[in-house]
């Protein structure tokens, strides 16, 4: 596992600012950068008590202790701290630790549910000592799931990655899992599940017609705007101005500030997350439950509230980035000009000598085209849909 540069280190803490969400930033060796919602950086490191357990141990708030001083340190009380009694520490218990780990320091819930399956996955491994687990052991047990290949490539990779944790926390002399991915290849990907305009409403919006609403605006607001799911999340209503839409390049793939306009059909959208939710949040979309239990304005919704519908009721067909796929598909098939088209999509020029010269984004004739392709989606929504873009 590479080290994360200063650099680097310096570009994820601005981005957790500016979203406003607390962050635990894996430094390597032991070492953790919490970030409060506040903003507060920490450096922790992550030591075994003489039970066994892990636990945080404070060494000192960034930048005021730079990236290397806080390695060093955290390497030393590591070192100190640890027992290296690999006997007495089980796989499942190394694994729980490392599920309630991310549960505490944070994490995301994506990332809580994604690791919560990999140690469901491994269960058989629980009874064995993580120093007495084989290859061999792994490939069965990895082998024998009821799962396609490229879950078990990534569940072998997590494998890994867990045994990588162990080692540098001093569990265990080496790691037997460093190729273990090559047993299980990932096959190749033809990317997200699409369709075209004209099969759109039966691959797509028919199967949600059931979500609630705010669900419903929000695939509505990704299908005419274009977006990526994590740019739109982050909408602000501090972005929106006089009929554009600024995003940050920060909550952009590409790293890129980008202009993006307000067509009618869009302008509806938002209209209604205002008239029907409330402006209540400095998010468009912001932490909302249907059963109004949890209500967290002060949050963007996680992903999984919004892909889950979709993963439950699609049934593959079509993935909410798959509307990306449709909408760039529609765009070549209307005849657009192709730079037009990737500007659409806020797609990157691949070439750096055409990126340093052409500063022009298309932005009017974006603005044209994104209103056309809204005239041709609304008309594939069913009725559900439609009521709300009245």
């Amino acid at each position: 596992m590479g080290l994360i540069t200063a650099a680097a280190l310096s570009s994820k803490v601005n981005q957790a600012r500016l979203a406003h969400k607390a962050a635990n930033i894996g430094c390597g060796q032991g070492l953790v950068l919490r970030v409060s919602t506040s903003g507060r950086c920490t450096f922790l490191a992550r030591a075994k008590q003489r039970d066994g357990k892990l636990t945080n141990k404070v060494i000192g708030e960034y930048p005021k202790i730079s990236l290397s001083s806080a390695r060093e340190k955290a390497k030393a009380l590591i070192e100190e701290t640890s027992s290296n009694n690999s006997s007495a520490k089980f796989f499942k218990d190394f694994a729980e630790e490392r599920l309630e780990d991310i549960r505490t320091r944070g994490k995301n819930d994506k990332r809580f549910m994604t690791v919560r399956a990999f140690v469901k996955a491994l269960e058989p491994l629980n009874r064995f000592r993580l120093d007495e687990i084989t290859t061999q052991q792994a490939i069965a047990v990895i082998g024998a799931l009821n799962c396609s290949e490229s879950k078990k490539h990534h569940t072998a990779k997590f494998l890994n990655q867990l045994y990588n944790e162990a080692m540098q926390l001093g569990l265990i002399n080496s790691n037997p899992f460093i190729f273990l991915t090559r047993n299980f290849k990932r096959p190749k990907s033809e990317g997200y599940a699409w369709a075209r305009l004209e099969n759109l409403q039966a691959a797509f919006w028919q199967p949600l017609i059931n979500v609630p609403d705010f669900c419903k605006l929000v695939y509505l607001l990704i299908a005419f705007s274009g977006l990526r799911l994590g740019s739109a999340t982050a909408l602000r209503w501090d972005w929106i101005n006089d009929g554009v839409i600024t995003v940050p390049g920060e909550a952009m793939k590409m790293g890129q500030d980008f202009r993006l306009p307000i067509t009618p059909h869009l302008q509806r959208v938002l209209e209604h997350f205002k008239q029907d939710f409330g402006y209540k949040s400095d998010y468009v979309i912001y932490h909302w439950s249907p059963s109004g239990y949890k209500v967290n304005t002060f949050e963007s919704m996680p992903f999984r509230h919004l892909q889950g519908p979709v993963t439950a009721n699609c049934h593959g067909n079509c993935t909410i980035h798959g509307l990306r796929k449709t909408l760039r598909t529609w765009l070549a098939e209307s005849g657009i000009n192709f730079e037009v088209a990737e500007a659409c999509l806020a797609h990157e020029e691949k070439s750096a000598v055409v990126r340093a010269y052409q500063k022009y984004d298309y932005f009017d004739e974006r603005m044209a085209v994104m209103t056309q392709w809204g005239g041709a989606l609304i008309e594939t929504l069913p009725k559900e849909f439609k009521k709300l873009m009245a």
